[in-house]
């Protein structure tokens, strides 16, 4: 037996062996990382979902239409089947009483409150003499309020974020531009 070779052989083997170990720690150390970040991050926005207080009387209906739409035709077909809900006797009008006892039908978790004052300065320019809204006003005036829930949103996902300026920066370009498109001197160039 040549000792030579031995020795060799045992040191690469030491050698292989501690490189391994030091590879795989590392590997299991950067998965724990990961793992206990993504859970802070979970629980964080858990706990914001928890604590969140509705801004607005309609955050609610909102959040489940924004949540779920991906086309403008789409939209439509839900702000329609919501119409639908609201309108329970056909009349093809929805005034303060039946979008008040509809909204409570939907069964939304946290429950919509629509004071009559919420109802009227939301509506306000797209009631009839009667006091009601067609499906098309009803369109239009949750089109505006979810464009409002959408700028909320940014504007509490700004000031959430809490994975660095870069991401702080794109909410924060996202939320100009929408706020821009309101505008009503903006021009498409």
């Amino acid at each position: 037996l040549d000792f030579g070779v031995v020795i060799f052989l045992f040191s690469f083997v030491v050698i292989v062996l501690w490189t391994l170990v030091q590879v795989v720690v590392a590997v299991l150390l950067d998965n724990f990382i990961a793992a206990t970040i993504a859970e802070k991050q979970a629980k964080a926005i858990e706990r914001q979902k928890k604590n969140r207080t509705v801004t607005h009387a309609l955050d609610p209906i909102l959040e489940r239409i924004c949540s779920g739409y991906d086309t403008t035709q789409d939209l439509t077909k839900r702000i329609d089947q919501i119409f639908a809900v609201l309108d329970n006797e056909n009349t093809g009008t929805v005034g303060y009483l039946k979008m008040h006892s509809g909204l409570k039908r939907l069964n939304l978790k946290p429950s919509v409150h629509l004071s009559k004052e919420d109802f009227e300065s939301i509506a306000a320019d797209h009631l009839d003499d009667k006091g009601e809204l067609t499906a098309r006003d009803f369109e239009a005036i949750m089109r505006v309020q979810l464009n409002h829930y959408v700028q909320r949103a940014m504007a509490d996902a700004v000031a959430m974020a809490n994975a660095g300026p870069e991401i702080a920066a794109m909410l924060s370009a996202l939320k100009l531009m929408l706020l821009a498109m309101d505008d009503p001197n903006y021009q498409e160039k």
